[in-house]
């Protein structure tokens, strides 16, 4: 029984041992969107990038671990930059319907980072993120 017990603590000391290191990854940027004209209020329009589909993760996903993914550099813009895109999506309004909040300034206008994983990560001129992936979405909610 004490060697049991010596054991199960052994391989618990080694296996929290692994999970203190740091995780490397091979997560590249892809591309880099410059002037993205979209506004992601309800998190359920997909954007259109390089000829495939991007959906935004819905509301509640689990966290992307943001330490996984360089962020752009002015190299990397510099070599990567697929010029304009407009994106917006114009939401039309009736009395009995809900309003979607109009996007403040800044808002609406930004770059998106499209990774190796088929991750993109969208970060607007004022300062909002919303992250995207290449995966279908299906969402909960209707906006």
């Amino acid at each position: 029984m004490r060697i049991a017990t010596r054991l199960l603590a052994a391989v618990t000391l080694a296996l929290v041992g692994c999970s203190s290191a740091p995780v490397s990854t091979d997560i590249t940027i892809v591309a880099v969107y410059e002037n993205v004209h979209w506004y992601p209020a309800c998190a359920t329009s997909p954007i259109e990038l390089g000829g495939r589909l991007f959906y935004p993760l819905p509301y509640g996903a689990p966290p992307v671990d943001e330490s996984q993914y360089p962020l752009p550099t002015a190299n990397s813009r510099a070599g990567e930059d697929r010029g304009s895109i407009d994106l917006s999506v114009g939401v039309f309004l009736s009395v009995s319907l809900p309003r979607v909040v109009p996007p403040g300034p800044g808002d609406d206008v930004g770059t998106v980072t499209e990774y190796s994983d088929g991750m993109a990560r969208f970060d607007s001129e004022s300062g909002n993120v919303a992250w995207l992936t290449l995966e279908k979405q299906y969402y909960g909610y209707v906006c």
